[in-house]
């Protein structure tokens, strides 16, 4: 709880609370007992705190990191280190059809054998890869959110938060792509051959569902809004 509350302070800023999010995840997860996420947690971490916006969250925040960020002086870069600039997708005014996939959102009806770690690892990192996402810091962690399902879960508003800035095609398809899986839980939920996997998905990740009908439903309305005062 006073770790929950400490973080808590850097919610003011999205682009802060984010990073700071990232950071605390990732070092959790150099002591986890599988060494292919060690692996891909060391990777990730590296090339956050290589970027230019690591670099400047570090240097702005300093000793007030010390617990919520253990392990993380080995990884800092050197004084002389090249700046990190991760690749991103080409933006674009339409949503790109690696998104806008029924099957990636919603998999079962298509691959009833999908896990939940399956669906939610590979639905985090290709929003890393195509939803054209331009945060640094989101960009290094295809390798973990591939790897780790709590690190895709955590990941997974913050990545649909930013591909909701990208316009209105975007909004349009997350929203419903968002309702297809709500609709798909429930009608599963309703049938005797309920599947293990459904429930982990709603149970573990139907908030952040929820969120993007939110967000989706408040940006519509602001849309509104400001078309009727002009």
């Amino acid at each position: 709880d006073n770790m929950v509350q400490r973080m808590g302070q850097f919610k003011d800023s999205c682009s802060d609370y984010c990073t700071v999010v990232v950071l605390h995840r990732l070092s959790q997860l150099l002591v986890d007992p599988n060494v292919d996420i060690v692996s891909a947690a060391s990777e990730s971490l590296k090339a956050v705190l290589a970027t230019a916006a690591g670099r400047s969250f570090v240097a702005t925040y300093g000793t007030t990191l010390e617990d919520l960020v253990p392990y993380l002086d080995p990884f800092l870069p050197g004084r002389k280190q090249k700046i990190y600039e991760p690749s991103s997708s080409q933006q674009s005014s339409s949503c790109p059809s690696e998104i806008d996939n029924n099957e990636l959102w919603v998999p079962w009806p298509y691959s009833p054998a999908t896990s939940h770690a399956q669906w939610i690892c590979g639905l985090s990192s290709t929003l890393i890869q195509h939803g054209g996402i331009v945060d640094d810091i989101l960009l290094c962690l295809r390798p973990v959110c591939q790897a780790k399902v709590e690190m895709a879960e955590a990941m997974f508003p913050f990545l649909v938060h930013h591909m909701l800035q990208q316009g209105d095609s975007h909004y349009t398809v997350v929203s419903r792509l968002a309702r297809q899986f709500f609709t798909h839980c429930s009608n599963s939920f309703a049938s005797p051959n309920s599947s293990a996997s459904n429930s982990a998905a709603v149970s573990s990740t139907g908030h952040s569902m929820s969120y993007v009908v939110r967000s989706t439903q408040a940006a519509t309305s602001t849309s509104t809004t400001s078309a009727t005062a002009g």
